[in-house]
């Protein structure tokens, strides 16, 4: 790599970190982007990854602050999450008032528009987020102010993850979806080696039973939809292996559906989330070219993630902002000034876009460091 260009680089990298920390709210929350006037809101999804990114950047209290937020809210949905377990057991017709929400404002309190908010993939990020917290810290056990926090969330996801949802876009509120389905699978797996034997059973006996599921549901032709019964892939399909390992990367039905994502959403460096998405026209969303980088680091693909990583950087404004998508590929062109008179330009910065930046060179250079077989069997034994 030519000298400007590291530079750049480490500068980018630097301010990214700087810019997480700056709109990290004192309560601990991160707003999704501060100047887009949708996103003024804290989703459980995105800052699982800007926590890690802190985390990997060794800013241990801001991840721990942010930690201790989330677990607030759910200790405050105490009695809702009692009260949905009696509706679940008496059959009862559940509306979106009787669910978690996906977004909270940065305050912690609960989102009262319409906007679709029933999207419980946040709520095994946050699993898989504290496993990391607790790995990297060496921690021998769950904190005890935490503990009944995790054991909400687990009774949330044995509630639940049978239900039909928004999925992690805010579309399609009446169907499975897969990605949604690998965080939950995921996060209860990657926490319960630090449960006690009674909920360490029920985590790994409802991730068993996701996976289970989610097998059961693949296509016919050997790869995993966007959700049940969709011909569709959706890149965030790789969540399936990296980072929640539901999925091996070598499993037969895995490298299928990323050869679909490959062939079907990857263009000219960026990915886009599905074939028919229109949301500013169905552009290339920076972080899911970043959670692509990383799967192809897991699978040795070192030159490939770094092409994606250069082209992260490579979409950074005059300001070193990432915004959440670039439209110089879509799906309808004719979509992006419709959004435009919406809601205004396209959200940047995105603090998720400067996150898996942040997650896929910190992952790059320790796969540089450590090398392709020390790095893989790292990873593998996580």
């Amino acid at each position: 790599m030519k000298k400007i260009e590291q530079e750049k680089l480490l500068t980018m990298h630097k301010d990214s970190i700087d810019l997480l920390l700056k709109y990290q709210h004192p309560a601990g929350s991160f707003v999704a982007s501060p100047t887009f006037s949708q996103y003024q809101y804290c989703w459980l999804r995105d800052s699982a990854y800007i926590a890690y990114s802190l985390l990997l950047a060794n800013e241990i209290e801001s991840v721990r602050l942010y930690i201790s937020w989330a677990v607030q809210i759910l200790e405050n949905n105490d009695e809702k999450i009692k009260r949905l377990s009696t509706l679940v057991l008496q059959n009862a017709q559940l509306e979106e008032r009787d669910l978690l929400g996906a977004r909270f404002s940065l305050e912690g309190e609960d989102d009262p528009t319409d906007w679709p908010n029933y999207q419980p993939d946040g709520y095994g990020s946050l699993l898989w987020l504290i496993t990391q917290y607790l790995v990297t810290t060496h921690e021998q056990a769950i904190p005890s102010e935490w503990k009944k926090a995790i054991s909400l969330i687990i009774q949330y996801i044995v509630l639940v993850w049978k239900l039909p949802s928004s999925d992690c876009w805010e579309e399609f509120p009446d169907k499975h979806h897969v990605s949604t389905l690998a965080c939950l699978a995921g996060g209860l797996e990657s926490i319960s080696p630090f449960l006690e034997l009674d909920e360490k059973k029920k985590a790994q006996t409802t991730g068993s039973a996701i996976r289970t599921y989610i097998f059961a549901h693949a296509e016919k032709e050997g790869y995993f939809p966007k959700f049940i019964g969709s011909p569709l892939v959706d890149s965030s399909l790789v969540w399936l292996s990296t980072p929640y390992q539901v999925f091996e990367s070598g499993h037969p039905y895995m490298k299928k559906t990323v050869e679909l994502i490959e062939r079907k959403l990857l263009h000219t460096g960026g990915t886009q989330r599905y074939k028919e998405d229109t949301y500013y026209g169905g552009g290339l969303w920076l972080p899911l070219s970043g959670f692509l980088g990383w799967h192809y680091l897991e699978t040795g693909r070192q030159e490939e993630a770094e092409q994606l990583l250069d082209w992260i950087v490579s979409q950074c404004d005059e300001q070193g902002l990432l915004p959440e998508q670039v439209t110089t590929f879509t799906n309808d062109q004719s979509m992006i000034a419709p959004w435009e008179k919406r809601w205004g330009a396209i959200a940047c910065p995105l603090l998720w876009s400067h996150a898996m930046f942040l997650i896929l060179h910190f992952k790059i250079m320790h796969y540089n460091s450590q090398g392709e077989k020390n790095y893989e069997k790292e990873n593998v034994s996580r």
